[in-house]
């Protein structure tokens, strides 16, 4: 609220208003795209720089030179795009600061909303990439397909952490190595999260699954919240160490708040949604859709049903 004073009265500019949800699911893209890049950016630094694993060769330079410039560019042109939204993004913050139920709620609620938008891309994403796997390669092809799409976007979140360290003077040098193994850390921790969070993409307990619809959104809510949150802390935690960032200081914890505050509504949102999708499993053990299911009769009671409707008639 100060900062916005500040503008209006020293600078006469009024402040910019929240982003909207379609601007945030246009930022979510953007990001997504950003890891991306930078994942590019930081493999191809690795093949370049290579300490371990690959041999000298100087086809392995030009490729890890050329991946390394394309992921640049494409850094460098989603840091333009984002621009335009980034001062329109909401924080917690915003949300104390607000005076009055009302308006808190109201702010609130804008938060949640951008927050969602923010992550859609990426769930949109992960889910594709896993389906295509699996119909190309089985349940190992589409976790391989899933992990690698992941993978590269945390090993890119990494090496963006990594230069802004640099910039910072906490670091001295950029190491693609750790930014990657970090990332072989995460990505099954945060696939496996994310995976349990859409329906039909994760064998669901019972538990989750049986009671009527209000039961079910709620159960399911609160254990998309419980799984998203700690998940995404944990990797936050992961990529300031590997960047040399401190842990325990107010920005860290302010960050990871942010993270634990934003991972929950993302968790609780989309797993509620798998609570309305799935329902009480039958007695077969398959997922209902919401509508009882017809009783099972046997062979041998039909069989002697018609027996004796045809005695009846003769």
């Amino acid at each position: 609220k100060e900062a916005e004073d500040r503008l209006r009265t020293e600078y006469g500019i009024e402040p910019p208003d929240a982003n909207t949800f379609l601007e945030s699911l246009g930022r979510g893209v953007d990001v997504t795209q950003l890891g991306l890049g930078a994942g590019i950016e930081v493999l191809g630094a690795e093949l370049k720089d290579r300490d371990f694993i690959f041999p000298e060769s100087e086809t392995l330079d030009r490729f890890g030179g050329f991946l390394e410039e394309k992921g640049k560019s494409i850094v460098e042109q989603q840091k333009e795009d984002l621009i335009d939204t980034n001062a329109g993004v909401l924080t917690l913050e915003d949300i104390k600061e607000e005076e009055g139920i009302l308006p808190t709620i109201g702010t609130a609620a804008k938060w949640a909303t951008n927050v969602i938008a923010e992550q859609a891309p990426l769930m949109a994403g992960l889910a594709g990439t896993t389906v295509a796997g699996t119909l190309a390669g089985g349940p190992v092809g589409g976790a391989a397909a899933g992990l690698g799409l992941y993978g590269t976007i945390m090993s890119g979140e990494n090496w963006e952490q990594q230069k802004e360290a640099k910039e910072r003077g906490l670091i001295t040098e950029l190491d693609p190595t750790k930014a990657l193994y970090t990332a072989a850390i995460q990505a099954p921790l945060g696939l496996i999260a994310d995976r349990f969070l859409l329906p039909g993409m994760s064998p669901t307990s019972k538990f989750l699954r049986e009671g009527n619809l209000f039961t079910r959104v709620t159960k399911n809510a609160a254990t998309g919240a419980l799984v998203e949150a700690p998940t995404e802390v944990g990797e936050e935690v992961l990529s300031r160490w590997q960047a040399g960032m401190p842990l325990d200081d107010e920005e860290a914890m302010n960050n990871y708040r942010e993270v634990a505050a934003a991972a929950g509504v993302v968790g609780g949102f989309y797993r509620g949604i798998t609570g309305v999708i799935e329902s009480e499993p039958s007695a077969t053990g398959d997922v209902g859709t919401g509508e009882e299911a017809a009783p099972l009769v046997s062979t041998d009671a039909l069989v002697d049903e018609a027996i004796n409707d045809q005695r009846k008639k003769n």
